[in-house]
């Protein structure tokens, strides 16, 4: 299993939105379903920078940036193809916060 990738989170997060696996964190991607452009809110207590990533229901990592607690993000979806992706919250080393699927709309 390697932690940066989403395949062993697919059956799950099928069933349910979103998968805390630290419950300090609270992650809000919207609006959803997604078209050029998602805000992505991580309430937690403190500020800290965190990694986002997208990754395609193959489990293919197809976008990865930057994210702040505490604060409204943006990120740009429009170079991503219309269908389900899973968006995987990742601290400084590697591990897995949360987990969410959204849509992206054509």
């Amino acid at each position: 299993y390697n932690k940066a990738s989403c395949f062993a989170d697919t059956l799950f997060i099928w069933y349910a939105p979103i998968h805390y696996y630290d419950n300090d964190i609270k992650l809000n991607l919207f609006p959803n379903p997604v078209t050029n452009s998602a805000q992505i809110e991580i309430n937690y207590n403190g500020q800290k920078t965190f990694t986002a990533k997208v990754f395609s229901i193959l489990g293919i990592e197809v976008m990865s940036f930057k994210v702040f607690s505490n604060s409204t993000n943006t990120f740009d979806a429009s170079q991503l193809s219309g269908g389900a992706y899973f968006l995987k919250l990742l601290d400084e080393d590697g591990n897995n916060l949360s987990a969410m699927r959204f849509i992206k709309s054509e």
